[in-house]
């Protein structure tokens, strides 16, 4: 599989149709979300940054969980993005929330955080490895990365049996034969 090449657009858009889309989604994700930053150890009081903080529903989740003695940073590179996330947060007056545009690899080590999470992010970068390398220099010694991403591996091997997908596999496979 060749690599996703980089581009300062999410894959999907960012008109306000794609917004509604994504907070429709997460309000289904967030239950799961919370559950597993709380075992990544997030917790009270944590300064947290949210890696491709979209239209702001994981910084919701982890404002939820570090509380109003915490901080959650979010980064997007989307500036449509930033503006909604901003605006939902301020509607449900979450002061400890913060949106910033920037891209990952030009987030500046000033201060650590606690921990770094991201929710359907790695998936749309180029070098996913080589992002959380990055992200990873912003964490304090002893503070945790915890990105939720889906895993294709069953639904792929499932779709195997299926008639059309064989077909379709095996055509592609013919033209590559024939060069």
């Amino acid at each position: 599989m060749s690599p996703v090449p980089e581009t300062n657009q999410y894959a999907l858009g960012s008109d306000a149709a794609e917004h509604e889309r994504l907070i429709r989604q997460a309000a289904w994700l967030a239950p799961h979300t919370e559950r597993f930053f709380r075992g990544a150890g997030m917790s009270r009081g944590q300064r947290v940054l949210d890696l491709g903080s979209g239209v702001g529903d994981v910084a919701i989740v982890a404002a939820g969980i570090v509380g109003s003695t915490g901080e959650v940073v979010g980064a997007e590179r989307d500036p449509r993005a930033v503006v909604r996330a901003t605006a939902r947060t301020r509607e449900m007056g979450l002061s400890q929330v913060h949106f910033t545009q920037v891209d990952i690899a030009d987030l500046p080590p000033d201060r650590p955080f606690d921990g770094i999470v991201g929710r359907y992010i790695l998936m749309f970068l180029g070098d996913p490895v080589a992002a959380l390398r990055a992200a990873s220099r912003l964490v304090r010694s002893g503070g945790f990365l915890a990105f939720q991403e889906p895993c294709w591996n069953d639904f792929l091997s499932a779709c195997e049996v299926l008639p059309l997908w064989r077909a379709d596999a095996l055509e592609k496979l013919r033209r590559s034969i024939e060069g």
